[in-house]
Formats: structure tokens, sequence, C-alpha cells
């Protein structure tokens, strides 16, 4: 991993990654993929090796930060991250990324120079900032002024701000002359610090109400799924109960087929014999019985048709017959 632009990039990929779904992971390896390592464990109060973005932004601003800090710590001089995110009880692969290690040595190079310049500079001011004693008949501690106070402190051209603020008695231009800098430039740097900072607390609100949108945008899916099917199952529901028998392909081909049957019936039922194809021949005594029947009086033309509609679902539904038993037994008492 190079320190830039590569290391920022890169950091800024997987802060995305983080941010971009809940269920989005990274485990981080010592060593490279095709070397043996432990993973890192994260903080209390997740402290596995799944690293989601709760776990890197509690305590640090960015994912860059958040790696710096176990680099530096752990002495890590090479990583592979393995990007991934859970699945129920599993994990899986993430469309679009995979697996990468990156060689750290400079950046932990980079992170231990700064310490020890800290603890230099650190240490130097404070040995220059030791008040003299002297010894008197009632001692009394001389505090040298700050008008006439020197300090020296070492060059460094990263940390020179940081001197200058540790420095900080003499105004701004002391400040400048400090840090190595022209008046003009130290405002310059100045005012540019400033945007650096509104910039970054306004990128930082944008990825939380991004977040909060991509939560958001679920939350309908899922609204709007349901509303969906419930729409479905109501028009379903609506079609079931306005439909029926008389709705049906049975119910179609017995349609076609009453006029016949009841012609046979009522000729039958007449006395008058039927000639031709539709003279029926050979019945049975209990059909013959069923015939004379309808040739009683009380039997009228208006009773035919859903007689013989009777007879076709006899004839053609398998639990018809039970059904006209049952409705036999609940009205066939009350025949006086």
């Amino acid at each position: 991993m190079h320190k830039e632009p590569n290391y920022l990039s890169e950091c800024q990929k997987w802060e995305d990654f983080l941010w971009a779904s809940p269920l989005h992971f990274l485990r981080i390896k010592r060593g490279l993929k095709n070397e043996n390592g432990t993973y890192l464990r994260g903080e209390y109060p997740n402290t596995t090796t799944y690293i989601f973005a709760a776990d890197v932004f509690r305590s640090h601003d960015s994912f860059q930060s958040y790696l710096n800090e176990k680099i530096g710590s752990q002495k890590l001089t090479a990583i592979t991250i393995l990007p991934r995110k859970k699945n129920g009880t599993g994990t899986l692969l993430v469309e679009g990324f995979s697996d990468k290690d990156y060689v750290t040595y400079k950046i932990l190079k980079m992170l231990t120079d700064a310490s020890n310049s800290d603890t230099q500079v650190t240490t130097k001011k404070t040995v220059s900032m030791t008040p003299e004693i002297k010894s008197e008949p009632i001692p009394q501690p001389v505090i040298p002024s700050p008008m006439h106070h020197s300090v020296s402190y070492p060059v460094q051209n990263h940390n020179g701000l940081a001197a200058a603020a540790m420095q900080g008695m003499g105004g701004p231009a002391a400040t400048a002359q400090a840090a190595g800098l022209g008046m003009s430039q130290f405002v310059e740097l100045q005012k540019n610090a400033d945007r650096y900072q509104e910039v970054k607390d306004k990128y930082n609100k944008l990825k939380e109400e991004h977040h909060a949108l991509i939560l958001r945008n679920r939350t309908l899916e899922t609204d709007l799924s349901s509303a969906e099917k419930a729409k479905e199952l109501a028009v379903l529901a609506e079609q079931l109960k306005k439909s029926n028998f008389f709705d049906s392909q049975a119910a179609e081909k017995m349609t076609d087929a009453l006029p016949a049957l009841f012609e046979m019936i009522t000729n039958k039922a007449g006395g008058h014999a039927s000639t031709g194809l539709n003279a029926p021949s050979g019945l049975s005594a209990a059909k013959s019985d069923f015939v004379g029947y309808l040739a009683d009086q009380k039997v009228t033309d208006e009773m035919m048709m859903p007689l013989t509609s009777v007879m076709y679902l006899l004839a053609h539904v398998p639990n018809y017959p039970t059904a006209l038993e049952t409705l036999n037994q609940q009205y066939g008492n009350q025949d006086n």
C-alpha cells in the first residue's frame, strides 16, 4: 500500500463500503493473502473479527484514522482486507469487491517517526519550561518572564504547526516564525485549515444523511411490496366472492346440455313417444317411475330447469350427491 494517492483512496473505498449497508463488514488479517495470519479483533462491545461501521466510527472519525491506529499500535507491516456481508447466519462476498492485501511498512514508519517527533518535542519543552529555583533565606521561585524566555524546538516539517501551537506565546507572527512560514503563508494555511474542517463536517453530515436514506429506501421498498401483495389478495378475494359454480366450465357444459335433456323429460312426462335418434329405449324401472312422476300436475314447467340442473350435477360433479343428500335430510322432514 502506498502512502499517496492509493492509501487515501483505498481507505475511502473501504469507508464507503462500510457505510453502504449495515450488513457490510471487514476482516483485517495480519500479513498478505498468501501468508498465514490471524485477524484483528474489534473492541468492546464487539470483540469478534467482524468489523462493522459502528465499530470503526465509535472512536474514530474516518476509516483511515482507525487503520492508522491499528497499524501503529500493532506494528503491522502487511495486511489483507476481506470485504463481506452478513447473510442470515452466514456470510457472502459482495459483488464488485474482492480480498486485497497491502504492504504497510512505509505507513508504519511514517506513524512511528511522527510519534517519536511528538515525544521529542514534548520532552524538550518540559525541560526548557522548568523554572529555576534560587536559594534565598526565604525561598521564592523565580519564574522567567515569557518576554525573555527562549525555547528551542527541533525543525519538524510535518509537525511544525504543532510545535508552533505548543509554543503559542508571541501571537500569530511568532507562531508563523516558529513554524518556518511567512505571515502571508501562515494566514493562508489557517484559512485552508478552517475550510478543511468545514468541508469535513459537511461530508460527515452527508454520509449520515446518505446512510439514513438507504435505510429509509429499504423500508419503503418493504412497505410497497407488502401493499402490492395486500392489493392482489384483496382483488382475488373479491373475485372469489363474486364467482360461483355457474361461472365455471362445468356450468357452461351443463347449460349446453340442458335443452336436450329438458326436451327428453317433458316429452316422456306428457306421454308423447319420441322418434328418431332422440327416442330413449330400454329404460330401467327406476327411470320409468321418475318419468311417470314428472306427469304429475304438481310438477310445473318452472320446476323443470332446476330439476334438470340437479340431474346434470349428479352426473358430472363428484361431491354433489353428498351435498344433495345433506340438503334433502334438512328439508325432507318439513313435507306435510
